[in-house]
């Protein structure tokens, strides 16, 4: 008995998803009875409306395909057996499908500095080339690939681009395209919203100004708009009708706030935390001033002599405040006690540290002073300490200590 023989069959090598296809598996040579099998891989031929097998004839069977798709794709062999042999043929079926979507690009917001995924999934056969490319300017236009754009423009293994922190120059359009050279292909131009929520570059500084001027505090905001603006001073917010020294204007500038809070007659009490609050619909941020009322400083107190000889007297005191200005130098005042405190009858001398410390030189032996100490910042001078009365030893006598001189560096 001779063992059957098939004749070679393909399909069309230019298969394209819809196109109907067809293929013959003829049993050439071989002794009847013989039987023909079609399988798809190593399983039966599935049931499948858009698949069929026709037999001509004894020797031969017609596989149909009214209607192919990527579905349809794989290795179909004709078996043939007889009581001699069992022999077969397999023949591939590739079917060209165009690119579809399976993630569709879509527009997105997204806040400024997070993490976006900008989905572009498409299938066909062959498998879609993804292409991302990035719009110029804001408008809808010229096109260019997006690594023109900065390497933290990623595009995933999925076809989706990836940003990991968004700046606000990724706002704009982009274009994805997919293509395996089957049709046209698919393209989407997509907007990227980058979402900026308020914020202040300058979180915190410190501002003077001199007892009675008039103060002008600034705080500029950043983010999209609308921005609001709102003022608090340590921690209370400010009531404008409660406290008619404050003023407040703001100027709206495309990308952002200019606040502006105005204090007509700064007093003492003034010098405080002053907290500007912006907010926008993407978010929240504060920054704040500390602001410092300059003044004269305070008198001295605690006058006390330190010690003395017949020609000196080491004096010490203690500060009180400085007015927000630092203490550039001490006058230290003296005059015979039976003189008036004015120009002609009193002698100044300065000590150039602020340290509260000082010796007068230069005195005359027996005698009795008034001294007291005067303090002097940038704005001006305090008034006058209370007066101590102290008599120099005479001529020939030894030091007199009043206090603890080892606080005291003689000069």
């Amino acid at each position: 008995m001779n063992p059957p023989k098939i004749e070679p069959f393909s399909f069309p090598k230019d298969v394209r998803e819809g196109m109907r296809a067809r293929v013959f598996c003829s049993v050439i040579e071989g002794d009847s009875p013989v039987s023909i099998l079609w399988t798809k891989g190593d399983e039966a031929l599935p049931t499948d409306s858009d698949a069929s097998v026709q037999s001509t004839d004894e020797f031969s069977s017609l596989l149909i395909f009214k209607k192919v798709s990527a579905r349809h794709n794989g290795n179909y062999t004709c078996i043939v057996s007889n009581a001699a042999a069992v022999v077969q043929h397999t023949a591939e079926l590739l079917v060209h499908v165009p690119p579809h979507w399976i993630a569709e690009p879509n527009d997105v917001s997204v806040l400024l500095g997070h993490r976006v995924e900008l989905a572009c999934r498409a299938d066909g056969y062959p498998q879609p080339n993804i292409t991302w490319l990035r719009g110029e300017g804001r408008l809808p236009g010229d096109y260019r690939n997006i690594h023109h754009f900065g390497s933290h423009l990623l595009l995933s293994e999925n076809g989706s681009l990836i940003i990991d922190k968004v700046k606000k120059k990724d706002d704009g359009y982009y274009l994805c395209q997919a293509t395996n050279g089957i049709g046209s292909g698919l393209s989407k131009v997509v907007y990227l919203t980058i979402n900026v929520p308020a914020y202040f570059e300058v979180k915190h500084r410190n501002q003077t100004a001199k007892k009675g001027d008039q103060v002008q505090l600034q705080c500029e905001a950043w983010g999209d708009a609308p921005l609001r603006m709102r003022w608090n001073r340590n921690d209370s917010r400010i009531e404008y009708e409660d406290d008619q020294r404050f003023i407040t204007t703001t100027h709206q500038r495309e990308n952002s706030i200019l606040a502006e809070l105005i204090l007509k007659t700064a007093t003492k009490s003034d010098s405080a935390l002053f907290t500007c609050f912006a907010t926008n619909a993407f978010g929240h941020d504060e920054a704040s001033i500390q602001l410092f009322i300059e003044e004269k400083p305070l008198a001295p107190t605690n006058v006390q002599l330190a010690s003395s000889t017949s020609r000196t007297a080491a004096l010490v005191w203690t500060p009180s405040g400085d007015g927000n200005s630092q203490i550039l130098r001490h006058v230290v005042q003296i005059k015979k006690i039976a003189d008036e405190w004015n120009e002609k009858t009193t002698t100044n001398i300065t000590v150039e540290s602020g340290s509260p410390k000082g010796t007068v030189f230069h005195l005359l032996p027996g005698v009795t002073y008034n001294l007291r100490v005067i303090a002097e910042n940038r704005l001006g001078r305090s008034l006058p300490s209370e007066h101590i009365e102290m008599t120099t030893n005479e001529e020939g006598d030894k030091t007199t200590s009043s206090i603890d001189s080892s606080i005291l560096p003689m000069h």
